[in-house]
């Protein structure tokens, strides 16, 4: 049994080695079949022939490009809201620039803010206002690090 199990192992090898070159020679045989080379035609462009005198049309003065619109101030601060994490998700919310997700008044003034840092381009009523810390709020639990 021995012997039998050396000669099928060969057998496959040598198997396995004349699938891979034979594999290679048919990849490496350039097809004619699909060569075909289309020339495109030959167009020779006339001139129009015309009697009348060429139109020449002067570009109009370009306006220089209008200004963004100026962003509204803070509709005010509320720091009875800011502990709240409604308040500073719509804050985060109005500066991603998301449609506001809630109805309650602290998400809404705070899309408000957001909304109007973004397109200022700054953080600057969350850097002066957001509390330190760290607060978390799922329902029927409730973590706040000061």
């Amino acid at each position: 049994m021995g012997n039998n199990s050396v000669a099928v192992i060969m057998v496959g090898a040598l198997g396995f080695l004349a699938i891979v070159i034979a594999g290679k020679w048919l990849l490496s045989e350039p097809d004619h079949h699909d060569c075909h080379v289309v020339q495109p035609p030959i167009i020779t462009a006339q001139p129009p022939v015309s009697n009348h005198p060429p139109i020449i049309v002067r570009p109009q003065p370009t306006r220089p490009p209008a200004r963004p619109p100026i962003a509204q101030p803070y509709p005010g601060s509320y720091p009875h809201y800011h502990n709240r994490n409604e308040f500073w998700q719509g804050y985060s919310d109005g500066w991603s620039g998301n449609i506001a997700r809630q109805r309650c008044p602290e998400y809404l003034q705070d899309y408000q803010i957001g909304k109007y840092d973004r397109q200022c381009n700054r953080h600057q009523y969350y850097d002066q206002h957001c509390p330190p810390g760290f607060s978390l709020r799922i329902p029927g639990f409730n973590l706040q690090i000061h």
